[in-house]
């Protein structure tokens, strides 16, 4: 089984953060319209779940950087690839 490419993940991050916000935005709008309580909770329901995606992108991102500190140093690194050659 071959790894999924890491640019796909923020792919699907990136969609369904837009697919939460347009969602977040409708029922907004129909709680404006209806002036519904319930609406109104599944609005900010909806926009708190976009915040989720940004947290998970914010996540990708560290552990990005956490990753290519840790290969820096990993004992056998090539400094030429950045990857160690030694097997564990």
């Amino acid at each position: 089984m071959t790894p999924r490419p890491r640019s796909s993940s923020k792919k699907v991050i990136y969609a369904a953060l837009l697919g939460n916000l347009a969602v977040a935005m409708a029922k907004f709008g129909a709680a404006a319209l209806t002036g519904s309580s319930a609406m109104l909770s599944e609005a900010v329901h909806s926009l708190i779940d976009t915040g989720n995606e940004l947290v998970l992108l914010y996540g990708i991102g560290v552990l990005r950087g956490l990753r290519t500190r840790l290969i820096r140093w990993a004992p056998g690194a090539s400094s030429t690839s950045g990857a160690s050659s030694s097997r564990c």
